[in-house]
């Protein structure tokens, strides 16, 4: 029988505590006491000493007129919050986004919009709570924004369009090649068929700039604009006239954004197309 308590304290710890404090997840610890009651220590209270950390399993046993109580427990032995996985993506295009877990005994510390721990420009957009032990909780925060600086996405579509004159056309001194080789224009009056095309850019971007919504119509040009062939740039003449463009040229076509929250951060697809000046009736 182990030496048990006469006089003095009513509770005594009878071998050293074995604290192993890990850097991810929950840190443990295993702690021995003798006290004169059975129930002395309960399942989900905290261990002597170790306020941020809950009793995972008690075992008690008799002996003598006293009691050993062998605690098993789990929490934060420090109290500070522990960053426990960090799994954000950079995909090439878009945002950069994903869950960061997080132990703490505070789980009311952050809200949607925070700034999130440990990073510069990405923001808390959602939260999931997990109450581990009724102390210690897990946090997973969703976070969006940039953690590293990203190209331009870029996609180029070139489409067919066909123009049916209404009356007749000429045209002379352009030579136009095609597979028998080289020739020139007509100069007599003949019902045509055009093959023209449109090219279309649509550039996808993070910006600390709002989105242009006030140059929705006109003219802009792309960064590094892809070559054009607009062939109603040719000497043409119909007697039916032509129908005038504007904006023509290079010209903006449409905006898709999205702001990260009410922060300065936008997430912008710009469409431009190149349109002939004119075309011919």
């Amino acid at each position: 029988m182990s030496p048990y308590i006469e006089h003095g304290p009513r509770i005594l710890e009878i071998e050293p505590e074995d604290l192993v404090v890990r850097p991810y997840g929950l840190d443990s610890t295993v702690q021995v006491w003798q006290t004169d009651r059975e129930d002395t220590f309960h399942h989900g209270g905290a261990p002597p000493r170790r306020t941020n950390m809950r009793i995972k399993e008690v075992q008690t046993k008799p002996d003598g007129p006293v009691f050993i109580h062998r605690l098993q427990c789990e929490g934060l032995a420090r109290g500070a919050d522990k960053m426990e996985a960090n799994r954000i993506r950079l995909p090439e295009e878009g945002w950069d986004e994903g869950p960061i877990d997080l132990l703490t005994v505070k789980p009311d510390q952050f809200s949607q919009g925070d700034l999130a721990p440990g990073f510069s420009a990405m923001w808390i957009v959602g939260i999931e709570k997990e109450d581990l032990n009724g102390h210690v909780w897990r946090l997973s925060l969703d976070c969006k924004g940039i953690l590293a600086p990203k190209a331009r996405k870029r996609r180029i579509t070139v489409n067919n369009q066909p123009v049916n004159s209404s009356t007749t056309l000429s045209i002379t001194g352009t030579t136009f090649t095609n597979e028998q080789g080289t020739f020139t224009g007509w100069a007599d009056q003949r019902y045509t068929n055009l093959d023209s095309s449109r090219v279309v850019v649509v550039d996808t971007f993070l910006s600390t700039d709002p989105p242009p919504t006030d140059k929705l119509p006109g003219h802009l040009t792309p960064q590094n604009a892809p070559l054009v062939k607009d062939i109603f740039a040719q000497p043409w003449y119909s007697s039916a006239g032509f129908t005038w463009n504007w904006p023509w040229g290079w010209s903006l076509k449409g905006i898709q954004s999205e702001q990260l929250l009410d922060k300065p951060l936008w997430l912008t697809s710009i469409t431009t197309e190149y349109v002939p000046r004119a075309v011919v009736r």
